[in-house]
């Protein structure tokens, strides 16, 4: 089994790359779907209450995410602060999830899709970092038609990841630049899928 994870500011377009891993055959793991989850648990909604306060609750009770990712984009310390609470937790499902398949023998490539991976313990044992690599101007433009952020929610959030790339450089094996063209990229996506099932003699 090869370990792939797919790392990139938001809106650099890592989940259609994973999307597209996937078509190919590989097993995908989505860190943003194990976020979701995590923030379902009771601990965590009381953690995230105790930080950020109860506007964070929608009517159902439960955690309202865009209201979260408002507060949390608001300042550095506080998109610090809900990594603090919520990383831990989606580390460890990753890492549980990739043993079970490991321990079950699975014998082609797992993809992780998750922005934050260079940041982790669990990076050490992967086999591949792919790096998503977008213009600002198109990760600001796709946030803002087709997520439907304003600009300055858009702008505001792109900035906080400026510093991604630098810290994720000394893992990164594979770079693919998403210049917003899909068959261009699906391209770029095959040619990488292609050396990892080389390395990895499938």
């Amino acid at each position: 089994m090869k370990k792939v994870g797919i790392v990139g500011e938001i809106a650099s377009g890592k989940t259609l790359v994973a999307r597209i891993f996937r078509k190919l055959g590989a097993y995908v793991i989505d860190a943003d779907e194990i976020g979701h989850q995590v923030l379902m648990e009771k601990d965590v909604i009381s953690e995230l209450i105790d930080y950020f306060g109860r506007d964070i609750i929608n009517k159902n009770g439960g955690i309202d995410r865009e209201k979260l990712g408002e507060l949390a984009f608001a300042t550095k310390d506080n998109i610090l602060k809900l990594n603090e609470i919520t990383h831990p937790k989606i580390e460890e499902e990753i890492a549980k999830r990739l043993k079970n398949l490991e321990e079950g023998g699975f014998p082609g490539v797992v993809v992780v899709d998750a922005a934050l991976l260079c940041e982790w313990e669990i990076v050490k044992s992967f086999d591949h970092i792919v790096y998503i690599q977008s213009p600002q101007w198109h990760r600001i433009k796709r946030l803002v038609e087709e997520r439907k952020f304003d600009i300055k929610e858009a702008e505001k959030r792109v900035k906080a990841q400026s510093e991604l790339a630098e810290r994720a450089t000394p893992y990164i094996t594979l770079i693919i630049r998403n210049t917003g063209e899909p068959d261009e990229l699906r391209a770029k996506v095959m040619l990488a899928w292609k050396k990892i099932r080389q390395d990895a003699e499938i």
